[in-house]
């Protein structure tokens, strides 16, 4: 009997990826979304007392908050082998070809003692552009990958409408965005990711975080780009003036390596000041959190 491929919402194996990656980045590419190993069961151990440490020291130096994260400045252990071993690299290689830079990984905290909800918004869009506008910024967005990895059972904090990464927010969507930009959304998907499932999705999608009171959450969140993107994102570049020390590279997974050295290459433009600031700060999120007409964080 002939096997067939996982359906839209089914999650992919590894296998399933290397018989049938034409659709499965077909499907990333026209729903914004695919399902799909996140990490090897083997080191989940490492992964989460690694997470442990970190959390522990992002949430004593912000006490009494209920969400929040931890930023890796990545180094030989856990985090770098997490994204050196096959899920990350089959998934993201798959999508975009050998020719990748690493932009960031992330753990997003969790330890909610009331129902939060974010607001709606694409990341790196800014709410007020015009269609023209709009168009020409998703076009720019179309080559890079986010994920959310759960290193605990049952986090379902993600919803997202499929497909909004390539086309105009409807006059529903704008009416939500401006009058409850935290309210139901026709379409909207919600998952419940269980350890090692990750969704991986293009941060343009319409997205927001949805917390529930006594929710634990650990949940890795990294992103990649092709270099062939338009995409810019200064940000990306600042703060990782590390990886340019002599030797850096050398202490790192090989498979690794490759992604690295292209995440070098572009601090050192942005060093230079030939990526312009800007541009990944244009968010729904972002433009509420300024002018402080909703809570913002990330997803």
């Amino acid at each position: 009997m002939m096997q067939s491929p996982p359906g839209p919402n089914e999650i992919w194996t590894l296998a399933q990826i290397g018989r049938w990656p034409g659709l499965f980045r077909l499907r990333f590419r026209e729903l914004g979304f695919v399902l799909a190993p996140g990490l090897t069961p083997s080191l989940l151990p490492r992964l989460r007392e690694a997470s442990r440490s970190a959390a522990e020291a992002a949430r004593a130096d912000h006490p009494g908050k209920g969400g929040g994260r931890y930023i890796v400045a990545l180094e030989a252990g856990p985090f770098a082998d997490y994204l050196a071993d096959d899920p990350v690299q089959i998934v993201v290689s798959t999508l975009f070809g050998d020719v990748v830079r690493w932009n960031y990984l992330h753990g997003l905290l969790g330890d909610f003692r009331r129902d939060v909800d974010m607001v709606w918004h694409r990341d790196g869009m800014d709410r007020y552009a015009d269609a023209r506008g709009e168009m020409a910024l998703l076009a720019r967005r179309q080559q890079l990958v986010q994920w959310n990895c759960p290193l605990y059972p049952d986090d379902d904090c993600f919803c997202f409408v499929p497909g909004t990464h390539r086309r105009l927010l409807t006059a529903d969507e704008l009416a939500c965005l401006r009058e409850a930009p935290s309210g139901p959304l026709d379409g909207e998907i919600r998952f419940r990711l269980e350890v090692g499932t990750a969704l991986y999705y293009n941060p343009t999608l319409l997205h927001l975080g949805r917390y529930r009171q006594g929710l634990l959450r650990e949940t890795l969140h990294g992103g990649c780009e092709s270099v062939w993107s338009r995409w810019r994102p200064w940000s990306v570049g600042y703060g990782k003036e590390y990886l340019l020390a002599q030797g850096y590279l050398e202490t790192l997974p090989p498979r690794l390596r490759p992604w690295l050295e292209q995440t070098r290459r572009f601090v050192r433009e942005v060093k230079r000041g030939l990526v312009p600031r800007g541009d990944e700060l244009g968010s729904l999120a972002y433009s509420a959190m300024i002018r402080g007409e909703a809570g913002s964080e990330s997803s």
